[in-house]
């Protein structure tokens, strides 16, 4: 896999393709506009952003690949020693994946590497399944769906995004909704406890050993979607016991190094006018006005 480095100073570059060189193909740019040539022609995997550079910013640069239909999929993490809540929420806003502060700790930077490129492959292939999928669902108007496993998630995601006013959005935010409804709800795993399972390479595991186990394998969770000529209305609920919500509605600079937890913040200010947690946390409705 390739990643491009973008960063004026010659010498954070060297820095930073000595810490990945070993895994990925590294190319380099030194000028947002020399990156936009460069992703235009090389199509890199993943790009590393700095913010502060002369003639072009980085936000200047990750708005223009994410307004390109041809590099718009492109994953983008900003790596910039401008560290304020301000600078993170507008990268982020503009369609960044992460947000990291220089110097970065090299166990950290891979890390987070990982994480983005996973979710951008698994990404990549529910946005090719959407395209596959028959456009018959739009004419849905009211239905009710119960999903139980990651693999139901997603394929469902896929189903009901073709149903909404702008599938692509709409297919993220539904994806991370959903999934969270199975591994936290449903199956209990702590936000914590996701943070230790990724760094030791363990959540798929857990996520199978838990469906399996009798404490939390039948559990189903629920899905409604109301269309009318004015908005889609759709429901998740799941049967876990809920969770303390608000902290995720925003990004936080407190888990500004975490490798997750940046799905319901997205989501909200992505794919959706409104995203409201109800009860005790086991409930989101969201709306999407035509």
């Amino acid at each position: 896999m390739t990643i491009l480095i973008v960063d004026d100073v010659p010498a954070n570059i060297k820095t930073f393709a000595a810490y990945l060189s070993d895994d990925y193909e590294i190319i380099m740019a030194t000028s947002g506009h020399e990156a936009l040539k460069m992703i235009a022609s090389e199509q890199p995997d993943l790009v590393l952003l700095d913010v502060v550079m002369p003639e072009m910013d980085g936000f200047t640069v990750c708005e223009r690949i994410k307004a390109d239909p041809r590099t718009e999929s492109i994953p983008i993490i900003f790596l910039s020693a401008r560290s304020s809540a301000e600078a993170l929420a507008k990268g982020l806003e503009l369609g960044a994946h992460y947000y990291l502060t220089k110097p970065a700790e090299p166990d950290v930077l891979r890390a987070v590497i990982t994480q983005v490129l996973q979710e951008a492959q698994a990404y990549a292939k529910l946005r090719e399944e959407m395209a596959l999928a028959s456009s018959t669902i739009s004419l849905l108007t009211q239905g009710t769906f119960h999903f139980h496993t990651i693999e139901e998630a997603h394929r469902l995601a896929v189903l009901v995004s073709k149903a909404c006013p702008n599938p692509k959005n709409q297919l993220f935010g539904l994806k991370e909704l959903m999934v969270n409804a199975v591994e936290h709800g449903n199956l209990g795993i702590s936000y914590e406890e996701k943070g230790r399972l990724l760094a030791m390479g363990l959540w798929e595991e857990e996520i199978n050993r838990r469906l399996q186990d009798s404490t939390y394998g039948n559990r189903q969770a629920t899905l409604t979607f109301t269309q009318d000529p004015t908005a889609v209305t759709i429901v998740i609920k799941d049967e876990g016991s809920g969770f303390a919500w608000k902290p995720y509605l925003e990004i936080s600079p407190e888990r500004l190094f975490d490798t997750h937890g940046r799905g319901i913040a997205m989501s909200r200010n992505a794919s959706f006018d409104t995203l409201e947690f109800q009860g005790c946390g086991n409930q989101v409705q969201l709306i999407i006005y035509k």
